[in-house]
C-alpha cells in the first residue's frame, strides 16, 4: 500500500513482559525519513468534530471494522488492537482507585481536571455502552490516536521530550503521514516523538503536561516532566542533569491559553502549592499507605496501585522541588540586594 518503515530499527519489548519500543539497529542521520503511513491505512471516519472531547464517529468507524475481522482492509490492525491488553488509564480503574486518585487531586484542586472522566465523556457524548468491543475501540483511540485518527506503527513510538525526542512528524495533506528523524540517532537508541510538544501538538505546549499525559495515556513521563497548574497559575519543567540532580525551569512567560494572560510565579501561588504538598501527603498516610501495607479494608489491583504511587511520587517531586527552587531563588535575590 505505499507504506515505509526504515529498515535501520526494531520493534522489541523495552524489559521481558513489558511495552513494546522501536529501536535504532544502525545510525539514522538526521532529516532521514523514519517511517510513512499512506492516508488510506489511518483509521478515521473523517467527520468527527475536533473540538470535541472524544470522537464518536471514528470510535463506531473501528468498532466496525474489528467487527469485519479478517474482511476488514485493516484487519492485520484491527486483530493487533484488539489483542491488545486491556487499556489501563484511570478513567477504567476500580471505584476504589479513582476514589484515592481523587483524594490526591482534591476536588481539582491539582492537575490533572477531569481524571476519571473519559470513559464516562464517551458514554454521554455518544451514547455509549459497556460492549467489550466499544470500550476496547474507544480506550484505543483515547490512547493511540492523534484526535480523530489511528495512524499503525506510528502509535508504537513511545513518548519523551527534552534531548531524547529525537522525531519529527509531517502531515501530506491527507495523503501520507511521515516521520523523520530530527536529528542524529545513534545505534540502539530509542526512536521517540512527543504526545505534548511536536510540531503540529497546537496548544497541547501550553496545557498538556505530565498530569495530563498520566491520566489519558495511563503513565508517569520520563524527565523532563512538564507541570501546569492553572488555579495557581504556575508552570514549569523539571529535568535531569547529566549528574542525575534535577532541576526546576520556570515556564513564567507560558501563555494561558484560557485567559490569554501570562502565567508569573508569585508568593501566593507558592503558598497555595505548599499547602497542597502538605495536604497530599497526609492523604498517603491515612488513605495509600496502609493499602500499600495491607492493612487497609480496601484492595486494589496492583496494575492500578502501582500507576496510582508513580503519579504520587511524580507530583510530590515536582511540588517539593518548586517550592525549593523558588525560596532558594528568593534567598539569593535578597543577598545580591544586601550587596548592593
Amino acid at each position: 500500500n505505499g507504506g515505509y518503515f526504515n529498515p535501520k530499527q526494531e520493534i522489541r519489548r523495552l524489559f521481558p513482559g513489558g511495552p513494546y519500543g522501536i529501536f535504532a539497529t544502525d545510525v539514522i542521520e538526521k532529516g532521514e525519513l523514519i517511517a510513512s503511513v499512506p492516508w488510506k491505512c489511518v483509521m478515521t471516519a473523517g467527520t468527527d468534530d475536533f473540538e470535541t472531547y472524544v470522537h464518536c464517529n471514528t470510535t463506531q468507524y473501528i468498532i466496525d471494522e474489528m467487527r469485519k475481522e479478517n474482511d476488514s482492509f485493516y484487519a492485520p490492525y484491527t486483530r493487533y488492537l484488539k489483542s491488545a491488553p486491556p487499556v489501563n488509564i484511570p478513567c477504567m480503574w476500580s471505584d476504589d482507585a479513582k476514589h484515592l486518585l481523587h483524594l490526591l487531586i482534591g476536588k481539582n484542586k491539582l492537575p490533572p481536571k477531569g481524571a476519571t472522566k473519559w470513559f464516562t465523556f464517551y458514554k454521554e457524548e455518544c451514547h455509549g455502552s459497556d460492549d467489550p468491543y466499544e470500550v476496547q475501540a474507544a480506550m484505543q483511540l483515547i490512547t493511540r490516536g492523534d484526535d480523530d485518527t489511528l495512524t499503525p506503527v506510528y502509535d508504537m513510538y513511545n513518548h519523551r521530550n527534552g534531548k531524547w525526542l529525537n522525531t519529527s512528524p509531517k502531515m501530506h495533506d491527507q495523503s501520507k503521514h511521515d516521520m523523520y528523524a530530527s536529528r542524529l540517532i545513534r545505534k540502539g537508541e530509542e526512536i521517540y516523538l512527543s504526545y505534548n510538544q511536536c510540531i503540529d501538538c497546537w496548544n497541547r505546549h501550553y496545557d498538556f503536561g505530565t498530569p495530563e499525559i498520566f491520566r489519558d495515556y495511563g503513565f508517569v513521563e520520563q524527565y523532563p516532566q512538564r507541570w501546569i497548574f492553572p488555579k495557581q497559575e504556575i508552570a514549569f519543567d523539571i529535568d535531569e542533569g547529566i549528574d542525575g540532580t534535577l532541576q526546576v525551569i520556570w515556564l513564567d512567560e507560558r501563555v494561558d491559553t484560557e485567559f490569554g494572560e501570562l502565567y508569573e510565579v508569585t508568593d501566593w501561588g507558592i503558598h497555595v502549592l505548599k499547602s497542597q504538598l502538605r495536604r497530599v501527603k497526609d492523604v498517603y498516610e491515612t488513605d495509600i499507605k496502609p493499602v500499600v501495607e495491607g492493612t487497609s479494608d480496601v484492595k486494589i489491583p496492583q496494575h492500578e496501585l502501582e500507576p496510582l504511587l508513580s503519579y504520587y511520587h511524580a507530583l510530590t517531586t515536582a511540588l517539593q522541588l518548586a517550592i525549593e527552587d523558588f525560596y532558594d531563588a528568593d534567598s539569593n535575590d535578597d543577598d545580591d540586594d544586601d550587596d548592593e
